[in-house]
C-alpha cells in the first residue's frame, strides 16, 4: 500500500532532479555515477541511460544477467509513456485510480520503481535512467541518489540536498 506522503516525495524528487544541460556525454557520466555508487555498496544492479530515444549505455554488474533486460526495457517504456518515474506510475495508479491502456501491457511496461525521467529545467522529457536488480523501491532510491550526486557534481544542487 502506498501513501499520499510517498506520492508527494516522488513528485518532489521529479521536480527537484532536473538537468540544466544534458547530452550523450552527460548520459555516460550519469551512468558512471551509478556505477561508482553501486560498486562502493557492492550492489548487484544493471543500469541503462536513454537519451533522445537512444540507449546510450547499458551495463550489468555482478549479480545481474540478461533476465534484467526486460525490467530495464519495461521501466524505460513506462517513463517514456508517462513522463513520470515508474514508481510514481504505480503510486498514482493505486492512490488515484489513474489508468492508461499501456498498464495492461505488462510484457512491455511496469509500474514499479527503478525508472526515472531525465527532464530539462522546463520539464521536457529527454530520456530515462533505469536501474534493475534490487527491490523496486531500492532501484528508485538509487536512481535518486545517483541523480543528486550527478547534479551536485555539475553544480545543479546545493551540497545539502
Amino acid at each position: 500500500m502506498y501513501t499520499a506522503e510517498q506520492l508527494e516525495r516522488v513528485r518532489q524528487e521529479e521536480r527537484e532532479l532536473r538537468l540544466e544541460a544534458f547530452d550523450r556525454r552527460g548520459a555516460m557520466e550519469l551512468a558512471h555515477t551509478v556505477y561508482e555508487l553501486a560498486s562502493a555498496e557492492r550492489l548487484g544492479i544493471c543500469c541503462q541511460v536513454v537519451f533522445e530515444g537512444f540507449e546510450v549505455i547499458r551495463y550489468f554488474l555482478p549479480g545481474t544477467d540478461s533476465g534484467n533486460i526486460i525490467w530495464l526495457t519495461r521501466k524505460k517504456n513506462s517513463v517514456m509513456a508517462s513522463g513520470w518515474s515508474s514508481l510514481r506510475c504505480g503510486i498514482e495508479a493505486e492512490l488515484s485510480g489513474w489508468h492508461e491502456p499501456w498498464h495492461e501491457d505488462t510484457e512491455n511496461y511496469v509500474i514499479r520503481g527503478g525508472g526515472f525521467p531525465l527532464k530539462d529545467r522546463d520539464g521536457i522529457l529527454l530520456g530515462a535512467l533505469c536501474i534493475s536488480g534490487l527491490v523496486h523501491f531500492e532501484d528508485h532510491a538509487l536512481c535518486v541518489r545517483a541523480l543528486r550526486s550527478f547534479l551536485r557534481e555539475k553544480g545543479g544542487l546545493e551540497a545539502g540536498t
